[in-house]
């Protein structure tokens, strides 16, 4: 993931492999814990271009309000499938960082 500044918001870039997933049942996502008690912080992440030579990455771009410092966000796929949860626990789970 790469990010950078633009006044006051964040500007996060992140290449995305979904492999053989369509992109249409899966959402890529920013992702913060809560502090303080309040909720998580989402913000989805917009699809863009494929990378040049890549099979199945594409760049996924999403620009957030800069109230939080850019390290507490991870980029994370989840399922648009109703009524499917996961468990944070699994560990099949591969968080970026």
């Amino acid at each position: 993931m790469n990010v950078r500044s633009d006044a006051d918001h964040y500007i996060f870039n992140a290449h995305v492999d979904l492999g053989d997933l369509s992109s249409e049942i899966v959402d890529v996502e920013l992702y913060a814990n809560g502090v303080n008690g309040s909720d998580p912080i989402r913000h989805h992440l917009t699809q863009g271009e494929r990378v040049p030579g890549a099979l199945h990455v594409d760049t996924y771009t999403a620009r957030v309000a800069a109230t939080r410092s850019a390290s507490d966000y991870t980029v994370r796929v989840i399922t648009k499938c109703p009524g499917l949860a996961i468990l944070l626990e699994a560990g099949w789970i591969l968080w970026q960082r």
